[in-house]
């Protein structure tokens, strides 16, 4: 068995559907990347319905809404990831405890003017520069335009 977590393999509102998942396998269960705002992740984890949390900065409602979820899986003993938006997702991973990965697709890295660095172990390195330190591509964002 080489998985390392199955993700989100259920409709997300069955809470207890994923509580009788992760008590049926040895895989890794994730749980929360469709969820919207902090609050669903209350019952998750009062029902053990994930091994692993995946909290995504956008569908939760943004930075604070994310720290929330993010405290509500630390408080139930649980990892969690981050999904998507490696730009906001790596400040925060760098800032609290309990992350286990930051999700990050490479064809995304093109969006930005310089692409996000990673290290020789594969990790994101933390931008240093002002706000989340990327800066859109402009003209790919021009070469994508349409008119409607």
């Amino acid at each position: 068995q080489n998985v390392y977590w199955l993700e989100d393999p259920i409709d997300y509102r069955d809470v207890q559907g994923y509580s009788q998942l992760v008590n049926a396998t040895d895989i890794a269960i994730t749980h929360g990347e469709y969820n919207y705002g902090f609050e669903p992740f209350g019952p998750i984890a009062d029902h053990r319905a994930a091994d692993i949390f995946m909290i995504d900065a956008h569908h939760v409602g943004g930075i604070d809404a994310w720290k929330r979820a993010a405290d509500i899986a630390t408080s139930a003993f649980r990892p969690f990831v981050t999904h998507l938006s490696p730009e906001i997702a790596v400040h925060l991973a760098a800032g609290i405890n309990g992350v286990k990965t930051v999700e990050f697709m490479p064809w995304s890295f093109n969006l930005w003017e310089k692409p996000m660095d990673i290290n020789a172990e594969g990790e994101l390195i933390v931008p240093q520069e002002p706000g989340l330190g990327v800066t859109l591509n402009e003209d790919l964002v021009k070469s994508n335009q349409m008119d409607v």
